[in-house]
């Protein structure tokens, strides 16, 4: 494994390995020592995009989830199922290794049938101690309205759907957003939503997800334990379809965000960028409980801009 750009995979069997390579498309057995057969690269298909370890059962050791893609946001197959490989190791073995694929995900809730994956952001969203999911994807470009939902961890290896916690994105941010000294909040920086024009008139369900979805707005989460589901503590928006700008490959989305103590009052502070230009979310510059907001209808909350040359 490399590390590049492409993604490389190997998965641990007795005596040899398998390697899935770069470009989504193509898987080597291993026969020998040095020795690796191709396959059927129409029976392999794969879109892989994000992959993510961490230990999702709590037995010690790491899983692997495999974000997969949509096909450019077209293809409508189970063979873009994401992929979930659990960590094994039998008594005696000195290594681990990962069993699993699409079955595996499907069997635990992961699979996100028909999303277009990106990445998996992995956390205790709910504070019980076991790790959940929620995967990013974007949006395709047929009549398949597929944003993610919260994946909340059951415990014996499947997840449960939380719808009230569905976004397009392309960056979650997990930081103290109301000042209680508390990193438990999640700042979703929504992407785009309604699809290309040029597909067609877009089906109704689009209309009422996406106009309550803006692009280009922050939409912030936390926990409620007593409802026991996440809850939107940021104001909601609304803009209509006509009222928003279609822009290709979420060209005018946030890139990345960061959390930390700037401005050192032993405070959280954010700082999100954009392809052209970095927001400061500063929390000496917010009176106490208002949260960093952004809205390009209605302009910032409490945060200062610094345009990027590119």
């Amino acid at each position: 494994m490399d590390y590049a750009a492409d993604f490389d995979f190997g998965m641990s069997r007795p005596g040899a390995t398998d390697t899935l390579s770069g470009g989504g498309v193509r898987m080597f057995h291993s026969i020998g020592h040095d020795t690796f057969v191709d396959t059927d690269k129409e029976q392999m298909f794969h879109d892989c995009h994000g992959a993510t370890f961490a230990d999702m059962d709590g037995d010690g050791l790491l899983d692997l989830l495999i974000s997969a893609g949509g096909g450019r946001g077209a293809r409508d197959s189970v063979q873009n199922d994401n992929l979930l490989f659990w960590g094994d190791k039998s008594q005696g073995d000195t290594l681990a290794r990962l069993t699993g694929g699409r079955e595996a995900a499907r069997a635990a809730g992961v699979e996100c049938a028909n999303c277009r994956g990106r990445f998996m952001l992995v956390t205790d969203a709910n504070r019980d101690g076991k790790l959940d999911v929620f995967p990013i994807s974007d949006v395709r470009v047929d009549d398949f309205l597929t944003p993610t939902p919260l994946l909340l961890n059951n415990g014996n290896r499947t997840f449960s759907n939380h719808l009230e916690m569905q976004e397009y994105t392309r960056t979650i941010l997990l930081t103290d957003a109301d000042g209680d000294g508390h990193a438990q909040e999640y700042m979703v920086f929504r992407a785009t939503c309604f699809r290309d024009p040029s597909f067609g008139e877009h089906p109704e369900s689009h209309h009422a997800f996406c106009s309550t979805r803006p692009e280009k707005t922050t939409a912030i989460y936390k926990f409620d334990d007593e409802k026991n589901q996440m809850i939107l503590i940021s104001p909601t928006y609304h803009r209509s379809q006509s009222n928003q700008v279609y822009t290709p490959w979420n060209n005018v989305a946030v890139i990345d965000s960061i959390s930390g103590d700037f401005d050192f009052d032993q405070k959280a502070d954010q700082i999100v960028l954009f392809r052209d230009k970095i927001v400061f979310y500063y929390s000496s510059d917010r009176l106490a409980g208002q949260l960093p907001l952004y809205n390009e209808d209605l302009g910032q909350s409490g945060s200062s801009e610094m345009n990027v040359l590119l």
